[in-house]
């Protein structure tokens, strides 16, 4: 196969997963005075609040830990209004304990195929590099589970200041990996986010599709382990 001069990745979602958020966001919310409910009916209002909450921010790609922190109280807002068990919920001690969870690397932990696949690339020559919409803190999680090295560049956007999916963000690393955009790939979980502003820059944006969901998207994988053998589907070039 024909490898890429660079690969850049997505953080959440694509190299690290939640470890059991669902549980976590019900037992804190149970402690800050939530009725009882079951963890699993937490799935699709949280779903709908975090999806309503990116769509009011859309239009402003500017990116800093106020603002990102500004972002999770809507989501909270939004879930709480929405989940009837969450109505009484003290919400400011609520989003204050998931803050604090969600920037701690116990909260994260890489998928299963993530460190093999970066070292196959790595070692193949390929540069890597990180983009993600991320607070500040990304940069700890990353030095936690030792993914850090693999990187020749990392662009969290709150430390970049601006967010996927403004073209500046994969510009701002394209000129740090040294590589074309019609040389790099890159890999995310998110369609506009990462897969179509990859797409509009002249990069290859590829899917990860983990639930093997998005059979109309030709550009896709649900597995990191597939990269090391993916060619763009000739229909897709």
């Amino acid at each position: 196969m024909n490898l890429p001069h660079a690969i850049t990745f997505d953080a959440g979602h694509t190299l690290l997963e939640a470890v059991n958020p669902l549980d976590h966001y019900r037992e804190r919310a149970l402690a800050h005075g939530a009725a009882p409910h079951e963890a699993q009916d937490i799935w699709k209002p949280l779903a709908e609040a975090m999806q309503q909450a990116a769509r009011e921010r859309s239009a402003d790609t500017r990116c800093d830990d106020d603002l990102e922190r500004a972002h999770w109280t809507r989501v909270v807002d939004l879930l709480a209004d929405a989940f009837p068990p969450f109505a009484m919920v003290d919400r400011q001690a609520w989003l204050d304990d998931l803050w604090d969870h969600y920037g701690s690397p116990d909260a994260w932990r890489p998928y299963s195929d993530t460190v093999d696949t970066l070292n196959f690339f790595q070692e193949s020559g390929v540069r890597l590099g990180l983009i993600s919409n991320w607070d500040t803190r990304l940069t700890h999680i990353l030095q936690a589970h030792s993914l850090n090295d693999f990187f020749d560049v990392v662009a969290v956007s709150c430390a970049v200041g601006i967010r996927k999916p403004d073209p500046q963000l994969f510009s701002w690393t394209l000129e740090r990996l040294d590589s074309a955009p019609d040389k790099t790939w890159h890999v995310g979980d998110n369609r506009t986010d990462d897969v179509q502003a990859a797409d509009d820059l002249g990069m290859t944006g590829i899917l990860i599709d983990r639930w093997d969901s998005a059979h109309e998207i030709p550009k896709r994988v649900t597995s990191l382990f597939e990269l090391t053998r993916w060619q763009p589907p000739a229909h897709a070039r």
